[in-house]
C-alpha cells in the first residue's frame, strides 16, 4: 500500500464492497501488513499516513487485493465398473463419495459436475465440509473441479484441478 516516506503511522481501511462504508481500520507501524488473519476474498483498500508531525495526509486512490486461501485438490476416483447380467437391465443411479484438500477459513465450496470437460453446463452443488457425495445417472466420464467460497459465497480460492469420473455399466 502507498504510504508517505516520512509517515511514522499509517491507518488501512479495508472493504468488502468498493464504496468502503462497511470498513475496517487498522493502524500499520510499518509499510507491511500481514493479512493471515483474514479470509480470503475480495478487498478493496485506502491509506491514510500520518506524519510524525501529526500532518494527516488525503486517503490514498481506493485499491484492490484479491486473497486466495490456495487451491483444492479432489483425490483420485476410481472408476465405476457396474454389471447386471441382464441384457435388458437399465443403469441405476450410483452415489460416489467425492473428497478434496481443506481450505483453512473456507465457509463452502463449490462442487461441480459435468459432462463437457469446459464445465459448459454443470451441475452446481454447494457444501460445507471438504467432501460429499455426487449422484451420476448415465454411464458416461464426468469431471469434476471445487472451489472454496466464503462466507458471501465469493470464491476464495480458484478452482481445483479437475477430476475425472468414468462410469461403465454392461
Amino acid at each position: 500500500p502507498p504510504t508517505s516516506t516520512a509517515a511514522t503511522t499509517s491507518t488501512l481501511n479495508r472493504s468488502p464492497r468498493h464504496h468502503n462504508r462497511t470498513r475496517i481500520e487498522r493502524e500499520v507501524v510499518s509499510q507491511d501488513f500481514n493479512w493471515e488473519k483474514y479470509l480470503g476474498g475480495k478487498y478493496y483498500f485506502r491509506v491514510i499516513s500520518k506524519s510524525k508531525e501529526g500532518f494527516v495526509s488525503a486517503p490514498s486512490e481506493i485499491g484492490l487485493l484479491k486473497v486466495t486461501l490456495g487451491t483444492p485438490i479432489i483425490d483420485q476416483l476410481k472408476p465405476l465398473f457396474v454389471s447386471s447380467g441382464n441384457p435388458n437391465a437399465v443403469p441405476e443411479v450410483q452415489k460416489v463419495p467425492v473428497k478434496w484438500t481443506d481450505i483453512p477459513n473456507a465457509a463452502n465450496y463449490e462442487l461441480q459436475i459435468d459432462t463437457d470437460p469446459k464445465f459448459n453446463d454443470p451441475r452446481k452443488m454447494i457444501v460445507r465440509s471438504p467432501a460429499s457425495i455426487v449422484e451420476v445417472a448415465q454411464p458416461g466420464t464426468y469431471h469434476l473441479r471445487v472451489k472454496a467460497l466464503n462466507e458471501d459465497g465469493n470464491p476464495v480460492s480458484e478452482f481445483s484441478p479437475k477430476e475425472d469420473l468414468t462410469y461403465s455399466f454392461k
